[in-house]
């Protein structure tokens, strides 16, 4: 894994980073068109995940809660709390979204952690969140682009008023915006934020900057080649 630190204003310049439009674009070119099985990428970032949360937690004994979306972003979170399982932790899943509306990466991997014995929880406003040492939150991606809304918002502001805790957000906090870092009514300020491939710049600009704390990089394997295909895409459609 690779890390590193902001160096100021001018530090800025010189990491080379990308727009959540981006991110997803190359994500699709690498999966559709350079054929790297989507859950293959999903296992190395859910692997990232789970050893920075190991290296944060040595004492396995210790509480560890996992915030899922319904989305890759919650199928990443998934497979890192199946790896920690592996490994003798005892994380606590706790899901928020409709199942419904679930991509088949995250229902792979909820049915993972199933077979593993895992019970996740289903978010409940009326029910209070465990406690927990670490966070993992991996509510929602870089494609968020809107106002949060019902339980997404409520479960995310509610770890934004906790105190004391530790979070490791992955790829970026839920409920900044990939792109300019914009706060989108709530977000998680995390202690740490693994970011997958590339610097996204909403973790660069905006309050993305303040709420993402330490940020590390983590190769899962997109080849440069997708991001050079996806910026030429984005530059011709007027949108680079």
């Amino acid at each position: 894994m690779e890390e590193k630190r902001r160096g100021g204003e001018e530090g800025r310049e010189m990491i080379d980073c990308i727009s959540a439009e981006e991110a997803k674009l190359a994500d699709q070119i690498a999966i559709q068109e350079l054929g790297i099985p989507t859950l293959k990428l999903m296992e190395r970032a859910g692997k990232a995940v789970a050893e920075l949360a190991a290296s944060l937690l040595p004492d396995r004994s210790s509480p560890l809660l996992v915030l899922s979306g319904v989305g890759n972003n919650g199928g990443d979170a998934l497979c890192a709390a199946s790896l920690l399982k592996e490994d003798a932790y005892s994380p606590t899943v706790l899901i928020v979204g409709d199942l419904k509306k679930g991509s088949w990466e995250f229902l792979y991997q909820l049915s993972r952690f199933y077979r593993l014995g895992g019970k996740p929880l289903y978010y409940e406003s009326t029910v209070d969140l465990p406690k927990a040492e670490l966070i993992l939150d991996g509510i929602f991606g870089i494609g968020l682009r809107r106002e949060l809304r019902g339980d997404f918002r409520e479960l995310i502001g509610r770890v934004e008023e906790l105190k004391e805790r530790r979070v490791l957000a992955i790829d970026i906090p839920s409920g900044i915006c990939g792109d300019n870092g914009e706060k989108m009514g709530a977000a998680v300020p995390a202690n740490i934020t693994i970011s997958f491939g590339k610097w996204k710049t909403g973790l660069l600009y905006g309050e993305g900057k303040r709420y993402s704390g330490e940020v590390r990089l983590a190769e899962i394997g997109i080849p440069e080649e997708a991001y050079r295909e996806a910026r030429r895409r984005l530059r011709e459609a007027g949108r680079g």
